[in-house]
């Protein structure tokens, strides 16, 4: 299965495009044209069995989403400005966390940039379902260490939980 991250313009252009192997896709409310409308987009995923995620810039406020909110039970939070790989992350971005959960509780939320081990703390106090990384993982070091140093981090009672052994007497 395949997520798609899409940050060009006219997104509803791309969903003809996507392989069936696609379950989520997610798009730009910023890279929108006035052409473009959020429930035709939804509408054609949906009818290919695409989850619809709306992408929020660090900037953009969810009141910017007006009625458009309703449409999504996925949101994809950016901590940090689209481009460049290793930034440092946008801490205000968290609190669009609490809003979006507040007027959505069963909604998934993840965020995206600047996710590292040492901001791991900060974001595991918040009500996410997944976070996207890069450069903590493949940037410096061996990515499988990476890997589990940041899964520790993030959520080491999860982890504590997994990593033990029921017996079955």
């Amino acid at each position: 299965k395949l997520c798609v991250h899409y940050m060009g313009y006219r997104p509803k252009e791309r969903v003809a495009e996507l392989p069936h192997h696609v379950f989520k896709y997610i798009f730009h409310l910023e890279s929108m044209s006035k052409q473009d409308d959020v429930r035709e987009i939804i509408r054609a995923l949906k009818q290919k069995n695409i989850l619809p995620c709306i992408a929020l810039n660090p900037e953009t406020r969810v009141s910017d989403l007006g009625d458009m909110f309703s449409c999504f039970n996925h949101f994809h939070l950016l901590t940090v400005h689209p481009g460049k790989s290793g930034q440092r992350p946008i801490l205000n971005v968290l609190r669009k966390i609490r809003i979006i959960r507040k007027r959505n509780p069963r909604t998934v939320i993840t965020i995206d940039g600047g996710v590292n081990v040492s901001w791991a703390k900060t974001i595991s106090r918040y009500p996410l379902q997944a976070v996207a990384v890069t450069s903590a993982i493949f940037g410096e070091g061996d990515p499988k260490e990476n890997y589990h140093a940041l899964l520790r981090a993030l959520n080491p009672k999860t982890l504590r939980k997994v990593g033990r052994k029921r017996s079955r007497a």
